[in-house]
């Protein structure tokens, strides 16, 4: 098959992945922080962003793509989010080996596509839902394209190179606080590695490695992160780091090992490198550049993993994992061979992918319907707002959601109504429709008391 009708291939198959996650996130409603995110203008959205830096949130470039998105409404939202997962497949098929100027693997593109769908821990959480978009796919591709700009060998003019890569590398640095530290091992692990062998330092790497440190240092130590945990987690301060790391790994184990999907691929991961590792010196493959390139993304991966244990909060959120596994996803690929003359490999290659891609299949065809099932009653309840708030009801009563959990809904970071009209997500109702909400349950019988 020739490039061109590869081309050709991709084009629509990409079309299709478009569609499919543009359409879900059309028929999936704005949720708690979407619609506290909603503003009217430019500056609204900068001064809340930085208002979130200084009070309670240190992803400023997170939260201001979050606010933009959810700004632009319902349709436009959709159809940035499936530009973004497209543009996502294609930078890991990029810094994969799978996707290049003169030549595309598609069966890697499709490999790559599904391991998105089915080993990212929370599905919903960062395509769908709109702060998650903002916080997680959008940062994570500028992450990515900092690495894909960072492995460039053709540099072109020097300064150019620099300039971009100190922009790229900055804002990437102050992404999410996991992802950022494992960006920044993998540029720190590759430069090592090219003076242990080439005994160079690439000066022209430098810069954009001190910005990307730079703005990590400026999300870790910002104030905002600091307010947030004296406010939700006043005794996490007071307590030693044996103890906090003990804790955190207790909680980290604890998810890690209720998703069974994600512990097989954890150490399917690291078999694979393994394996690898002992047939490049048992047949004695002398250039181990990809190996070891592999070897990075893994480390770094797998640390962006177990350094939540020095969080106080976040290390059982599937979308906390996103940029981890996705680095994870980008060095299983890099050890899977482009192209094999061995027929029996070949068979092996085609096979296991077809498998898995049914699994995908059937996996996101149950998970989305029961995520409809979610999307369904929450619009349910918005349209009772409305309805409601037209009768001139000064508070409306709400009965809670019951529905399945699953990954692919944005119930992974959903919260319930609360007792207190002035606490989230209550007050961000009332902000968004005008109108104060409560559970059904705090609503006064004939008798003036409140039925619980």
């Amino acid at each position: 098959m020739n490039i061109k009708t590869k081309r050709i291939l991709l084009t629509v198959y990409f079309f299709f992945i478009f569609v499919f996650i543009s359409g879900f996130s059309y028929k999936t409603p704005f949720m708690d922080e979407d619609l506290d995110l909603t503003l009217n203008s430019f500056n609204a959205i900068i001064y809340g962003s930085i208002s979130d830096y200084f009070n309670w949130n240190g992803r400023f470039w997170g939260q201001t793509f979050s606010r933009l998105l959810a700004s632009s409404g319902q349709l436009i939202s959709s159809i940035v989010a499936g530009v973004l997962f497209i543009i996502l497949i294609m930078l890991i098929s990029k810094l994969a080996g799978a996707y290049g100027r003169n030549e595309i693997f598609l069966s890697k593109i499709i490999l790559i596509t599904a391991f998105l769908i089915v080993m990212v821990p929370d599905f919903g959480s960062v395509y769908i839902w709109r702060a998650g978009v903002g916080n997680y796919l959008a940062m994570g591709i500028i992450e990515l394209l900092y690495l894909f700009w960072f492995f460039k060998d053709d540099m072109g003019s020097k300064s150019l190179y620099v300039c971009i890569s100190v922009i790229l590398a900055f804002i990437a640095g102050w992404g999410n606080e996991n992802t950022s530290g494992a960006v920044l091992l993998i540029t720190l692990l590759n430069l090592l590695i090219d003076y242990i062998k080439n005994r160079r330092i690439q000066w022209d790497k430098c810069p954009g490695v001190v910005a990307n440190l730079l703005g990590l240092i400026i999300l870790v130590f910002s104030p905002g992160d600091h307010a947030r945990m004296v406010t939700t987690h006043p005794d996490y301060l007071k307590e030693s780091l044996f103890n906090r790391a003990v804790a955190g790994l207790s909680r980290i184990c604890h998810y890690i090992l209720s998703n069974h999907l994600l512990v097989i691929f954890i150490i399917f991961v690291v078999l694979a490198y393994l394996s690898s590792v002992f047939l490049y010196y048992y047949r004695g493959i002398k250039d181990n550049t990809r190996l070891l390139k592999s070897g990075t993304f893994i480390i770094s991966g797998l640390a962006g993993i177990f350094v939540m244990i020095l969080s106080p909060e976040g290390m059982d959120t599937g979308r906390t994992y996103f940029g981890p596994v996705v680095l994870l996803i980008i060095g299983l690929m890099l050890l899977i061979p482009d192209v094999t003359k061995n027929r029996r490999t070949q068979g092996i290659l085609i096979s296991c992918t077809s498998i898995f891609i049914i699994f995908t299949s059937c996996t996101a065809y149950r998970g989305i319907k029961e995520a409809m099932i979610f999307n369904d009653q929450l619009s349910e309840r918005y349209h009772t707002i409305k309805a409601e708030k037209a009768k001139g009801v000064k508070i409306v009563y709400l009965d809670p959601l019951y529905v399945p959990s699953s990954k692919f809904s944005v119930i992974g970071s959903y919260y319930e109504l609360s007792s207190d009209p002035k606490a989230f997500p209550n007050a961000a109702y009332q902000r968004f429709y005008g109108v104060k909400v409560l559970p059904k349950n705090m609503e006064k019988n004939k008798n003036g008391e409140v039925s619980r």
